[in-house]
């Protein structure tokens, strides 16, 4: 075989051992970025890679891995972006997850539901960890049938969600024995009975500050009145005054039943997001 001869069948082979060159070493730089948490840089990084045309890499590995550098900085809308452009590869599943936890902490549920419903999962781990995030969201929606269906699908508990599972089973007991609280009656509890509401709503000193300073404006419009009369100036600041008070303890009573029921939901979605995203870190880190 002549010199051409073997020149024409090596340079093929060259320009493959080129590219599949220039492709690692573009991919192990942008683990690299990664990896050192330069993420600003690794987003530069993907710009000029859009730029040069010459340049091969793994567009999925891009994709996963500044989706999961917004990840971590819990900028979770942007990260959702790059993540649901993933289509194949080893950051596939981990992406699924990734996106549901994500669309959990912006309280988008159905997007976490859908993400999570139209994936199969090639281990059953991952099956049992799919089950197991559907039926945190079923107690974020306070959905109490699917909490359970979803609970009865989980057939191997596994170590890396044993712990929330049980978490989630108390959580579930605190929500159904919780009594909710009405700011309506709140808010007639003080009309009837100033500071009252504010007992019912486990604020007792401000309902005792109430109580006194309602009785004290009272007795002085009771007394401006009896000495001079219902024209009076003093009866007319003292009743105008007690007026004002006793509407506002009205109005403040029931926004404090509501701040109260606010507090306890966000108090227990705090932590079931919190047991949600635990096992995700534990399975995937």
């Amino acid at each position: 075989m002549n010199i051409i001869s073997r020149l024409l069948l090596t340079f093929p082979l060259l320009i493959v051992f080129s590219l599949a060159h220039g492709q690692k070493n573009e991919n192990d730089f942008i683990e690299y970025l990664y990896q050192s948490e330069n993420y600003d840089h690794l987003r530069v990084y993907q710009n000029h890679l859009k730029e040069v045309d010459s340049l091969n890499y793994n567009l999925d590995l891009l994709n996963f891995l500044i989706g999961k550098s917004y990840y971590h900085q819990q900028i979770h809308d942007s990260s959702n972006i790059y993540l649901n452009r993933i289509t194949k590869g080893e950051g596939f599943q981990q992406s699924r997850f990734l996106i549901g936890i994500n669309s959990v902490y912006i309280n988008d549920y159905g997007q976490a539901k859908n993400v999570l419903n139209s994936t199969t999962f090639k281990s059953d781990e991952l099956q049992n960890l799919k089950f197991f995030q559907l039926s945190g969201i079923a107690l974020l929606e306070r959905d109490y049938e699917s909490y359970h269906l979803y609970t009865n699908k989980i057939f191997e508990d596994y170590y890396f969600f044993q712990k929330e599972k049980e978490s989630f089973q108390q959580i579930e007991k605190d929500l159904q024995l919780y009594n909710k609280k009405s700011p309506f009656l709140a808010g007639l509890y003080s009309a009837i009975l100033p500071g009252a509401g504010k007992f019912y709503a486990g604020k007792k000193g401000q309902g005792i500050y109430s109580f006194v300073i309602s009785s004290l404006l009272a007795l002085q419009a009771i007394e401006s009145y009896q000495k001079a009369g219902l024209k009076s100036a003093r009866f007319i600041i003292y009743g105008g005054l007690f007026s004002l008070f006793h509407v506002g303890n009205v109005w403040s009573s029931a926004l404090a039943v509501k701040k109260y029921n606010d507090e306890f939901y966000e108090a227990v979605d705090y932590r079931i997001k919190l047991d949600m995203h635990i096992p995700i870190r534990s399975f995937f880190n």
